[in-house]
């Protein structure tokens, strides 16, 4: 507050600071921090985040989750170089995010190893997903090597509210 010698208030200084550019190296930083950057899906750390939520013994719901690995991956590598295998990946990853519904998430684990977590699923849910999956990897992928197949092994599992992430 401003005011004269008399004391009378006549004005209000405010200080301002432009924090528009810290705000978005803030979203720049958590987002490299939940995205794989190759394909631009969440990470393990996501993952495990998104478990605990759907695990915890009060509140949770439960999740299905389908575990996905790439075949021969190291072999698509080996033959037709890193960029082919580089191109399978995003593939998959692409594919995954088609299939997935409202409030799933698609992540990357790691190398060839995919998750698509699906909350509140039963075993029902998760083998029709399971069962959409494996029609939508049959079509090839086209790379820098050409046309290739994308074979994938899945798993799946159901989590139940009150286990652990890693169980």
């Amino acid at each position: 507050m401003l005011a004269d010698e008399t004391g009378r208030r006549y004005a209000v200084a405010f200080v301002g600071s432009d924090v528009t550019e810290r705000r978005r190296r803030e979203e720049l930083s958590h987002l490299q921090a939940s995205t794989d950057p190759l394909t631009g899906v969440a990470n393990r750390r996501v993952v495990f985040e998104v478990l605990q939520e759907h695990l915890a013994a009060a509140r949770g719901r439960g999740c299905g989750l389908l575990f996905c690995d790439v075949d021969r991956f190291k072999q698509v590598n080996d033959e037709h170089g890193h960029a082919a295998g580089d191109q399978l990946l995003v593939a998959l990853a692409g594919r995954l995010g088609e299939l997935a519904g409202p409030g799933d998430v698609v992540a990357r684990l790691g190398g060839d190893e995919f998750v698509l977590l699906s909350p509140g699923s039963d075993q029902d849910s998760l083998t029709s997903l399971a069962e959409r999956l494996d029609a939508c990897m049959r079509a090839p992928v086209q790379t820098s090597a050409g046309a290739l197949a994308l074979r994938v092994s899945v798993g799946s599992a159901l989590g139940r509210p009150g286990r652990t992430p890693t169980t």
